[in-house]
């Protein structure tokens, strides 16, 4: 893991590369070289480019993961209503159906109790 945060290697390495061409491009330093640390320096920026988009698209596909477990909890609160509303909340019917839980706090959203029998 870097010593320091990730952000804070291209302004770094930004500084290196403006020093080192005041220096000229001649200066190099065993297989060090001007045009090497250029190449990191892309590397890097296109590796955090990539890294951005695969963080939004996570960002939207758990939104759409969300969105469509509000739609089956929906789906299933109003399915059991319909049910219950069909042949009463004490009939054989209406215990098959599984139950909603509400949401559990941290971590533990509204789940589907097993039916039971």
């Amino acid at each position: 893991m870097p010593r320091r945060p990730i952000y804070d290697w291209l302004p770094y390495l930004d500084a290196v590369l403006a020093l080192w061409t005041e220096f000229g491009e001649d200066f190099k330093v065993g297989d060090l070289t001007l045009t090497g640390a250029r190449e990191l320096r892309t590397d890097l920026q296109t590796t955090l480019d990539r890294l951005n988009t695969l963080q939004a698209e996570l960002g939207l596909t758990m939104g759409e993961r969300d969105q469509e477990i509000s739609d089956i909890e929906s789906f299933a609160v109003k399915f059991r209503s319909a049910v219950i509303a069909q042949y009463g909340p004490d009939s054989t019917q209406a215990a098959r159906v599984p139950k909603v839980d509400p949401p559990r706090g941290r971590g533990g959203g509204g789940a589907l109790r097993p039916p039971t029998v």
